[in-house]
């Protein structure tokens, strides 16, 4: 999918998460589930960024 951001095209990428149920808990009567990532999926860096002149690392 190709975004815009102030001008800038952009490519989005988007990664799947498999997630696990952990535990539930009661909150004013109403039951919730927590929800947690079985893995985190690594980010790449991206090299070349500058903010206001200076290079972000």
């Amino acid at each position: 999918m190709s975004l815009f951001y102030r001008g800038v095209k952009y490519e989005a990428t988007s990664t799947s998460v498999e997630v696990v149920e952990s535990e539930s808990g009661q909150y004013r009567g109403a039951t919730f589930h927590f929800h947690k990532a079985k893995s985190v999926p690594t980010q790449n860096r991206v090299s070349g960024l500058k903010y206001r002149g200076a290079v972000v690392r």
